[in-house]
């Protein structure tokens, strides 16, 4: 009955789950001490003790039993961004794999500041104190920051945030928990019950918008139940590519929308109205249009967009694109990095040139078991670090991934598993401007180093000082570039 639906089950959850779940969280709150009640819980339970050192008393409450019955789970899932005095050195899980208290004898005299001399880990001193075999990921990671506060990552979710959200807490679900509440729909003018039907489905404003659609698309669903008309749109046969699209992402957008302009009435009290959902939504699936088929549509309505031409098959162009060095005075660095499975064995390479396009120097690293991503932060960081070694700062910095440039100038969230990385480039290189995208074809160099960086274990990094120390296929690469041979990039476009 517990397991989930796709497995054979019902999908329900054992209380005890529901229980434990709930405790994770409480230590969660505790752990992040954000709140009033998290530093009465520590002045109370730990005073001046590490969390992880309390045990439990018998006049304990039993809020703080439950806590710490659970806290050794939940501190394996905790990452702690080392920052200097914010973070315990043999408590904290700031490696990633576990506190530093479970695998070796803690020195409670010792703490970070013991282990750093001139901003760079004391490594002899490191050996002498720790088992050898957890040193080597020690000097993985940088050195402790001297400002900022702690922070802490949950490592299940990609967000790093710790939630049990996965429900809309509405009345009628809520009052299966035992919370009577009052409930009015916010979508008619008469005194319904909220509940998930009659606000996604039922209600006067959500049958307005699905006929809306519906009668643009061929499509009805009278009396249907929501789990009925999202179904229903998904599992219709469509006549064109835009079409299946649109009715693959249409009912979670107008479910979304709706959900949108039902909080805007509850919290700011903006009337809900069709007309205005309905256009929020076309905007919406117009925009995920054009970027999946990278085509600007000039649809002037859903009902044009929709029925665009079935004749309007994609076509092919091609564009020219080349590496094209700087101004005199500057040089240029551009990286790769790749993962053979993402996740799986991964690489990185790049090459720093100036503004004749002669390399200066280059680099291969095996980056062992990685994501694309992840390798493509931790390939640009290996190259500023050598650059800057080597004596070269002015930097103009390239990269084919469209997701790291968005981090790097602060436009796009930076997921947790490589936010330290990012950290490290932000303090070598500050100017968000200095970071470009470029299109791989013109990143052709440093993609041949990256995939020789897979197939060399043996060595973490590999550099190549003068231009008859690079592997063959990257000095094909570097000639082609300073010709100013282009490559040819195929892009698929909308006829129409």
């Amino acid at each position: 009955m517990c397991y989930p639906v796709d497995e054979g089950g019902v999908g329900f959850r054992r209380l005890q789950d529901i229980y434990t779940a709930f405790s994770f969280k409480l230590w969660w709150n505790f752990r992040k001490g954000c709140s009033l009640w998290a530093s009465f819980m520590k002045a109370k339970y730990c005073r001046i003790l590490h969390p992880c050192q309390v045990e439990i008393r018998s006049l304990d409450s039993a809020i703080w039993r439950r806590m710490v019955n659970v806290s050794r789970q939940v501190e394996l899932s905790m990452l702690w961004d080392i920052k200097n005095g914010a973070c315990h050195f043999w408590y904290d899980n700031w490696l990633g794999g576990g506190a530093l208290f479970l695998r070796t004898t803690v020195v409670s005299n010792l703490s970070f500041g013991d282990f750093i001399i001139n901003r760079h880990w004391d490594v002899s001193r490191l050996y002498q104190t720790l088992p050898t075999d957890l040193v080597p990921s020690i000097l993985e990671h940088p050195v402790p920051e001297d400002w900022g506060e702690a922070e802490v990552f949950w490592m299940s979710t990609t967000s790093g945030i710790f939630s049990l959200a996965s429900r809309l807490p509405l009345p009628d679900r809520l009052r299966k928990l035992g919370l009577h509440l009052p409930s009015k729909c916010f979508c008619c003018d008469s005194a319904s019950e909220e509940s998930i039907e009659h606000l996604f489905s039922k209600g006067h404003i959500a049958s307005t918008v699905w006929n809306y659609f519906g009668a643009s698309c061929g499509l009805t669903f009278p009396g249907s139940s929501l789990r009925s008309c999202i179904v229903g749109w998904w599992l219709h046969s469509y006549d064109s590519e835009i079409q299946r699209l649109i009715g693959r992402i249409l009912p979670t957008i107008v479910c979304w929308q709706i959900w949108k302009a039902r909080n805007k009435a509850l919290f700011e009290d903006v009337h809900m109205r069709s007309p205005a959902i309905c256009l929020a939504i076309s905007l919406e699936i117009q925009t995920i249009v054009e970027i999946h088929f990278k085509q600007v549509f000039k649809a002037h309505s859903f009902y044009h967009l929709y029925d665009w031409p079935y004749s309007s098959h994609t076509y092919v162009t091609y564009k020219l694109v080349r590496w094209e060095p700087k101004e005199t005075g500057r040089f240029t660095l551009n990286t790769d990095g790749c993962s053979k499975g993402n996740p799986g064995l991964g690489g990185g390479g790049g090459v720093l040139r100036d503004s004749h396009g002669i390399p200066l120097i280059g680099f291969s690293a095996y980056l062992g078991e990685t994501t694309c991503l992840s390798a493509e932060a931790r390939a640009l960081l290996i190259g500023i670090q050598t650059c800057i070694h080597r004596g070269f700062e002015n930097l103009y910095i390239q990269s084919d991934s469209l997701v790291l440039i968005g981090i790097l100038q602060k436009r796009i969230h930076c997921p947790w598993k490589i936010r330290r990385e990012i950290r490290q480039i932000w303090q070598f290189v500050e100017d968000p401007d200095r970071f470009a995208h470029c299109y791989r074809e013109a990143n052709t160099v440093a993609d041949a180093l990256s995939n020789v960086g897979v197939s060399h274990p043996e060595h973490q990094l590999k550099l190549y000082d003068s231009f008859h120390l690079f592997p063959t296929m990257a000095r094909g690469a570097i000639r082609l570039d300073r010709l100013g041979m282009p490559s040819i990039r195929k892009i698929k476009r909308m006829k129409g």
